[in-house]
């Protein structure tokens, strides 16, 4: 993503899946994960408001969130939860002086906050709009979980006010009339699309570039590591 998103500069991005049950709540979570550890100060937003899910991942559910917010019922500050990360093995480094020191990262996490009667309207509302603005200074990267694209307008919405998008999709669930609908979303889309995120897929079958062949090194034969979940 970083180097996806090295001409792009994207702030907030949005993930998005074309149908429900592909993963993009894992990935983003996860995500938001892995740029804290990296030193970044990042905020999730959970903007799923027909399933939001993104709590669970953190035990952080009953919290007050996005729309108690921008009914002006709670204050910014309250309603973002911030969630300890783990220090793993080896943390990344930044450069102070001539020195170095563990890079500190920050992750905070905006729930939904109680569903309104129409989701569709307040995606595309200019409370949230200004709220999002306000995430957009106050964190390095602002990651965005939204409801899948073929099922609801959500998506297409927000996508105008916001930087780029990913999108997530489950190789057991694509079709051909899928991808066609999803291909002309993608092209009537107002924002960049940083790529996609292809879960559930065999990597096993001939990965690679072929090194040993291009530049004439005798190949090698590597023990495959044990599967990691992430």
């Amino acid at each position: 993503i970083d180097f996806a998103n090295l001409e792009q500069g994207a702030r907030t991005i949005m993930v998005t899946s074309a149908v429900q049950e592909e993963g993009k709540s894992t990935t983003v979570a996860n995500l938001a994960v892995a740029f804290t550890r990296a030193g970044k100060r990042v905020v999730l937003v959970d903007l799923d408001l027909r399933r939001p899910f993104i709590p669970r991942f953190f035990g952080l559910t009953g919290r007050p969130g996005l729309t108690e917010v921008a009914l002006g019922n709670v204050g910014l500050e309250d309603a973002l939860a911030r969630v300890p990360i783990p220090e793993t093995e080896r943390a990344p480094t930044t450069l102070v002086g001539n020195g170095r020191r563990p890079a500190e990262g920050l992750l905070e996490l905006l729930p939904s906050g109680p569903i309104p009667p129409n989701a569709g309207d307040f995606v595309g509302s200019r409370a949230l709009q200004e709220i999002l603005e306000e995430l957009r200074e106050r964190a390095d990267l602002v990651l965005i979980d939204v409801p899948p694209l073929l099922h609801v307008g959500d998506a297409m919405s927000l996508a105008a006010h916001v930087d780029a998008l990913i999108l997530v999709l489950r190789v057991s669930a694509l079709r051909r009339p899928m991808l066609s609908e999803l291909r002309r979303l993608l092209s009537t889309c107002p924002t960049a699309s940083l790529g996609l995120v292809v879960a559930g897929a065999d990597a096993e079958a001939d990965y690679g570039y072929g090194y040993g062949d291009a530049y004439g090194y005798e190949a090698r034969e590597q023990a495959r590591p044990d599967p990691v979940g992430v």
